[in-house]
C-alpha cells in the first residue's frame, strides 16, 4: 500500500500557532494582574503616610519598585522614591543621631509591663525599610541611598546591638534597654539579610561577615528540630507563621546573594517544616496577629522556585485568589484591627500581600529563576 502524504491544510496550523502563542505568557499576565490590581488600589488609598505605620510603607515601597521592575514603565519608580525619601526624613524622629524606624505608637513588646516610647527603633522595622532602600540603590545607583544603608547599618551594630555569647550572636529586638534581655529570630536573620546585602553593595566587609556568621551558628544551636526555632528563646514561645517564615525568606536571600549552600539548605530546611505545620491541600492556615504570614510564605514560595525548583507557589496561588476582592484585597484580612494604629484596611498585612504579589510578578515576568 502507498503512503498517503497528509496535507494539513496552512490556515489550520496558523490557528495551532496562534494558540500555542496565546497561551504563553497567561500565567505571567495572571500575575502582573493580580499584582497590578492591588498596588494601583493601594497607591490611591495613600492619601497620607503619616496614617501608616513604617513597616508598611517599606513593604508598599518594595511592591512599587517590583512592579517598575515587572512592567518596566509607569509612575511605580516615582511611587517607591517618594515612599522612601519620606522615610528617610523621618528616621530620625528623636535627633539622637541614629537612624531607624518602629511603631507609632508607645509599645510593650513583650508584654512585661514595660512600654517603649514611640521614637524606639525596632530592628524588624529597621531592617525591613533598609531592604527598600537597599533595593533602590541597586535600581537608581543614587549615592543618596547607599549613604542611608550605611547610616542603617550603624543603627543596627551600635546603637540596637546584639547579644553574643558561646552560640553565637542575636540581635535585640529593639534599641529599648526593656527589650535587651530577649533574643528573637525573626529580628536575628532579617539583620543578617540586611548585612548581607550591606556586602553586596558595599563590598565584603569583615566585621559584617564575621557578625553573619556567628548570626548563622546561633540560629544553627538553637533549632529545636529540622528547621524550627522558637520565637523567642527566653519565653519558650512557640513561633507562628510570619515570623517562622522570615528564616525562610531571610536565607534564601543571603543564599541568593553569596551563593553559599550552607543558607539554601537552611532555607529549605525550615520552609519544609512550615509545609508540614501550615499547609493543608494548598492552603496556608495562617496564625499570626494580621493574617500576613501568608504574604511572607508567598514570597518563600517564589524562592523556592527559583532556586529549590519547587512546585507549589502556583497552586497555592490558585486557593488565595478566590479570596481576594475586586481590588486586588485579601478579604479574609479585612477588619483585623489589633493596634492602635492599625485600621480596617489592615495597611499592615494588605502592604505585605502588595509586595508578594510585586515581587512574584517581577520573578515571573523575567525567568529570575
Amino acid at each position: 500500500m502507498m503512503n498517503k502524504k497528509i496535507v494539513i491544510p496552512r490556515i489550520f496550523t496558523l490557528c495551532v500557532l496562534i494558540l500555542v502563542i496565546s497561551g504563553c505568557g497567561k500565567e505571567n499576565d495572571s500575575d502582573k494582574y493580580r499584582a497590578k490590581r492591588l498596588v494601583d488600589y493601594s497607591l490611591e488609598e495613600l492619601n497620607d503616610y503619616e496614617d501608616i505605620e513604617f513597616d508598611a510603607l517599606g513593604h508598599y515601597a518594595l511592591s512599587c519598585l517590583y512592579m517598575y521592575k515587572s512592567t518596566g514603565g509607569g509612575d511605580y519608580l516615582y511611587y517607591s522614591k517618594d515612599i522612601i525619601d519620606y522615610l528617610i526624613k523621618n528616621g530620625d524622629k528623636d535627633d539622637d543621631g541614629f537612624i531607624g524606624w518602629g511603631l507609632r505608637f508607645p509599645y510593650d513588646a513583650f508584654s512585661d509591663g514595660t512600654v517603649n516610647d514611640i521614637n524606639t527603633e525596632y530592628t524588624y522595622t529597621t531592617s525591613v525599610i533598609g531592604f527598600a532602600i537597599c533595593e533602590m540603590y541597586n535600581e537608581t545607583k543614587d549615592d543618596l541611598y547607599k549613604d542611608y544603608i550605611e547610616q542603617i547599618r550603624r543603627t543596627l551594630l551600635e546603637h540596637i546591638g546584639f547579644d553574643e555569647n558561646e552560640k553565637g550572636i542575636c540581635f535585640w529586638y529593639s534599641s529599648s534597654e526593656n527589650d535587651k534581655i530577649y533574643t528573637v529570630h525573626n529580628v536575628n536573620v532579617y539583620t543578617m539579610q540586611f548585612l548581607a546585602d550591606y556586602d553586596d553593595i558595599y563590598g565584603l566587609d569583615i566585621l559584617s561577615d564575621e557578625i553573619i556568621e556567628k548570626i548563622t551558628q546561633f540560629e544553627e544551636n538553637t533549632m529545636i528540630s529540622s528547621g524550627k526555632w522558637l520565637y523567642c528563646e527566653e519565653r519558650d514561645s512557640k513561633n507562628d507563621l510570619v515570623h517562622w517564615c522570615f528564616s525562610v525568606t531571610s536565607y534564601y536571600r543571603v543564599y541568593e546573594l553569596t551563593q553559599n549552600k550552607r543558607y539554601l539548605n537552611l532555607a529549605e530546611e525550615s520552609l519544609n517544616a512550615i509545609k508540614e505545620d501550615y499547609f493543608v491541600n494548598y492552603d496556608i492556615m495562617d496564625d499570626s496577629s494580621h493574617l500576613w504570614g501568608i504574604p511572607e510564605v508567598l514570597i518563600s514560595l517564589c524562592y523556592e522556585k527559583k532556586y529549590s525548583n519547587g512546585q507549589d507557589l502556583e497552586n497555592v496561588l490558585i486557593n488565595i485568589d478566590k479570596n481576594l476582592d475586586k481590588q486586588g484585597r485579601y478579604v479574609p484580612a479585612l477588619g483585623i484591627v489589633n493596634y492602635e494604629s492599625d485600621t480596617l484596611d489592615n495597611h499592615r498585612a494588605m502592604s505585605w500581600y502588595a509586595y508578594a504579589f510585586a515581587y512574584i510578578s517581577y520573578v515571573n515576568s523575567y525567568k529570575n529563576y
